[in-house]
């Protein structure tokens, strides 16, 4: 029932994306107006000119730079705390969950902290924590594929308290870009996931069973 649970929310939380993608990129260009910035006399001057003389200004790489949609700068804005935001963004939400609660866009390695802090009775060995590291035991709720260990990821805040999903929410960095900013990422080769563990689709996701090494680490 899970995996039909997790099946039936993937098109809404696509189209959630998706308008979060659009917002994005409105705020992106109405930045500098909304925060009340007007050109200056001499631009104005300058532009009128141009025009003028039948010669379109040529757009300054500031402006190139706002008006493409870039993976760190959704991630950064849209992590902030609402009293951390800028005016320029603080009409730019945080996309949004099926829940109705807040993605957070994290890292690989902080949000496998995480998980191995409600996964796990007991203190992970060194070893096994590496190899976690290096193998997140974390699948995106949209592709169904092992995140990249060095990316970020985008999880629900409300974690598994919620019914719509159990277990935690996550959005891997490929999904995010791709439903929300229409940018295609590279499949990422299996050197950059570390060998990557292959992951059932049928089990339950999310689950450690630190016994399942004890004869690993004992042999080391």
């Amino acid at each position: 029932w899970r995996k039909r649970l997790y099946e039936q929310a993937k098109p809404m939380q696509i189209q959630l994306l998706q308008e979060y993608g659009a917002k994005f990129r409105c705020s992106s260009l109405q930045g500098p107006l909304a925060a009340g910035g007007e050109p200056s006399p001499a631009a104005a001057d300058s532009g009128t000119a141009d025009r003028v003389m039948g010669d379109e200004p040529a757009a300054s790489a500031a402006d190139e730079a706002a008006a493409e949609p870039t993976l760190g700068a959704s991630c950064s804005s849209s992590s902030r705390s609402p009293g951390d935001r800028s005016p320029t963004d603080s009409a730019q939400e945080p996309p949004r969950c099926v829940c109705g609660s807040r993605l957070a866009c994290t890292s690989v390695r902080e949000r496998v902290m995480s998980f191995i802090a409600e996964e796990t009775p007991v203190p992970l060995s060194n070893s096994l924590l590496e190899r976690l590291m290096l193998r997140p035991p974390i699948m995106c709720d949209l592709c169904s594929q092992q995140v990249s260990p060095a990316g970020n990821v985008w999880t629900c805040e409300n974690g598994r308290r919620t019914v719509l999903h159990s277990v935690a929410y996550d959005v891997c960095e490929a999904c995010f870009a791709y439903h929300a900013h229409g940018i295609e990422i590279p499949e990422l080769s299996s050197s950059e996931l570390g060998d990557s563990m292959e992951l059932d689709e049928d089990s339950d996701r999310d689950e450690l069973d630190p016994e399942d090494f004890d004869s690993e680490d004992e042999a080391q």
